[in-house]
């Protein structure tokens, strides 16, 4: 019996690369993994945006965001965050609030990356509001 590659197993190496800090190889995988003609799923996303937050890698993030939307993958509570986190590490704090405002039934989590997010780039007032809005809804 061979080793048989589908999407869990794909998505176990690409999280590996991940966690161990082989960010470029992930993504070098998930390029593979493309060309074997494997779906991707919403786990290979998050791990994609993990990579890209790390090597601050704003093109590839947002192709990848992009590709989430175009192949209308499904956004569970850690896709709908990872590219929050993936355009605040790039450092494009817009794209980050756009995509917070995108998302239905905010959680606790979208809210704590926004609000981190903005603090952490000086925008403190903002980052408030962000805390205030949070405990209205």
């Amino acid at each position: 019996m061979g080793f048989m590659k589908n999407v869990v197993t794909w998505n176990t190496m690409n999280a590996r690369y991940v966690q161990c800090g082989e960010f470029v190889r992930a993504i070098d995988l998930f390029q593979h993994m493309l060309s074997e003609e494997v779906k991707p799923s919403e786990v290979t996303m998050v791990s994609l945006l993990s990579a890209c937050a790390n090597l601050g890698a704003l093109d590839m993030g947002e192709w990848i965001h992009g590709y989430i939307r175009l192949k209308k993958i499904k956004i569970n509570f850690v896709l709908g965050n990872a590219p929050i986190d993936m355009y605040f590490k790039c450092r494009n704090v817009e794209a980050a609030i756009q995509v917070f405002h995108g998302l239905n039934d905010r959680n606790i989590f979208y809210w704590n990356s926004i609000i981190i997010g903005l603090g952490v780039h000086g925008y403190g007032k903002e980052a408030i509001d962000a805390f205030i809005a949070m405990e209205r809804e």
